[in-house]
């Protein structure tokens, strides 16, 4: 019996709500806002306020259009479509022109830093003997092994131990200047 009282009057309230009977959207804003407020908040609580209520001005304006089945889902589903159109909506806020100077220097910095870095390590490769320049030269820019040991004239395990020495040599000297 209680299932045929509230069918009746919901009935009763969409009748009203279509008829733009502001009691009748007040009275469903009674029953539907504390669910559509947590649902709200729960997904975007600080836009959370201008979502809700940009939700029951899209359900006063569609109000002629609900084709029936539960008001609440209805409402929910135009929350959730007005959560979504916000999202798509967002656009980045464009920097300041505080922030782009401070990304400038940043950049600027961090260039002059690699610049700094790199005439170091050029630095210490010229500490190298020619040979090991030669080898370590060449390995970077993709000789194998076998034609690095052809052209010197040693062994291919002598390449590898060079190199790994020379990469030792330039760590070492790049920590004393940065020191």
């Amino acid at each position: 019996m209680s299932i045929d009282i509230e069918n009746q009057s919901e009935a009763a309230l969409v009748a009203g709500l279509r008829s733009g009977d502001q009691a009748a959207f007040r009275t469903l804003y009674e029953q539907f806002g504390k669910r559509l407020e947590l649902f709200v908040k729960n997904r975007c609580p600080n836009e959370a306020d201008d979502l809700i209520q940009q939700t029951w001005l899209k359900v006063w304006n569609s109000r002629d259009r609900f084709e029936g089945g539960k008001l609440g889902a209805w409402i929910i589903t135009i929350a959730r479509n007005t959560i979504y159109d916000h999202f798509r909506k967002a656009k980045p806020e464009p920097l300041a022109n505080e922030s782009i100077v401070i990304a400038e220097m940043a950049t600027q910095s961090l260039r002059l830093e690699q610049e700094e870095e790199l005439a170091q390590l050029r630095d210490c490769s010229q500490q190298l003997p020619e040979t090991s320049q030669r080898i370590v030269r060449e390995f970077y820019n993709g000789v194998p092994g076998e034609k690095i040991a052809a052209a010197e004239d040693i062994e291919r395990s002598t390449v590898y131990t060079r190199v790994h020495r020379a990469l030792a040599s330039l760590r070492k000297c790049m920590e004393q200047k940065r020191a």
